[in-house]
């Protein structure tokens, strides 16, 4: 599976362009955010216009690969092949530090010298190359909403929209997108600055993700003036894979091994605090430490803030634990796994470290040894 993606594109001899082929994005709205160290994307997606007018062939169909690549917590790179030929540079660097719920990030789109066609016979030419753009992105437990201003490829020459698109189209250069998370499926909406689309995201794995796109809507007619009169892409499919050649990987296997352990570490001690409040003596996890009440009640609810995906009030609440018991090697070890979560390595080493100086004996972090001493 992890050759699957490589494998696809040696399939292909006619690549054109669809939708989902930047940097993080909803479909085509640029997404602020905090990145995962040296993660690896490789994606495709598939466009179609099954319009009747539209009788050829090569007008129906268009395909898209790309390869993202995330040089730090700030920076990513992705490239973009449009045409069988032809490729794209995209980059967007995040100014917003650690964990605020504000991400504010930069980039620029369609890093090329020259107008570019994504049609195989070189019609519909796009003259929107070198896209600046800035965008602001807001995070709760289960959504995000995301507003910015860009130019060329997020501005638009003529009005295409029917209905309340018309209104939209007056903030010329200004687009936004929003998303709904519900456990794997993930809804989402967006105006580029060009289009109006609409999206359906499945995760079933941290490793691949597939996306269905309803795109170029409230559009009459089956061409769009938007794209020198392309014909629409009317549906989109898209599938994308995370991670998945990481140098990393080793660690990661061990680091998912580890989190098992601690989660059953967790459980134990959540049974231990139902029974301690109704005054039942129990055996507790480690007979050399015992915790303070407050201890357990701020690791308890950091697991729940956890397990609901919010990553920065699990640290927030381990944080408060740690100042009370600054040498709790649960805390420590648990601590140093939600930050290897939310991405960042150096943190999650240093709390691995600590805990590791503490217990160096302890089977839990025997297998992440090496990573620590890299970090």
């Amino acid at each position: 599976m992890k050759y699957l993606m490589l494998f696809i594109m040696s399939l292909s001899l006619e690549v054109l362009s669809a939708a989902y082929n930047t940097t993080d994005s909803y479909i085509n709205v640029p997404i602020a955010k905090q990145y995962r160290l040296n993660e690896i994307q490789f994606g495709m997606s598939h466009a179609y216009n099954g319009s009747a007018s539209i009788q050829e062939d090569e007008d129906r169909y268009e395909m898209d690969f790309k390869t993202v690549y995330a040089i730090n917590n700030n920076n990513q790179v992705a490239l973009n092949l449009v045409s069988n030929n032809r490729f794209l540079a995209h980059y967007q660097f995040t100014l917003s530090d650690g964990f605020s719920p504000y991400q504010v990030g930069i980039g620029l789109r369609n890093i090329t010298e020259s107008p570019f066609s994504t049609w195989n016979n070189n019609e519909y030419i796009e003259d929107v190359n070198m896209s600046p753009y800035i965008v602001n992105t807001f995070y709760t437990e289960k959504t995000t909403f995301s507003i910015g201003y860009g130019l060329r490829g997020f501005q638009h020459t003529q009005q295409s929209l029917t209905g309340i698109g018309k209104f939209i189209e007056n903030l010329n250069g200004v687009f936004f997108g929003f998303s709904y998370t519900e456990k794997i499926i993930t809804i989402m909406g967006e105006y580029d600055g060009k289009d109006i689309n609409f999206g359906l995201k499945i995760t079933p794995s941290e490793f691949y993700e597939l996306h269905i796109g309803l795109t170029e809507q409230f559009i009459d007619g089956d061409f769009n003036p938007q794209h020198n009169m392309a014909p629409k892409r009317q549906i989109t499919f898209g599938i994308s894979s995370r991670n998945l050649f990481s140098h990393n990987d080793y660690f990661n296997k061990q680091i998912r091994e580890l989190n098992l352990k601690i989660a059953d570490l967790e459980k134990k001690e959540l049974q231990r605090v139902d029974q301690q409040k109704k005054k039942v003596e129990v055996k507790l996890i480690s007979e050399d430490e015992i915790l303070k009440a407050r201890v357990a009640e701020l690791y308890s609810k950091s697991l729940e803030k956890y397990n609901n995906r919010n990553y920065s009030e699990s640290i927030n609440l381990l944080q408060q634990a740690l100042r009370i018991d600054p040498n709790n090697f649960l805390i420590l070890s648990r601590l140093g796994s939600v930050y290897y979560t939310y991405g960042f390595m150096d943190h999650a080493a240093y709390y691995w470290k600590k805990a590791h100086q503490i217990e160096p004996n302890s089977p839990e972090l025997k297998d992440i040894k090496e990573f620590i001493s890299r970090y």
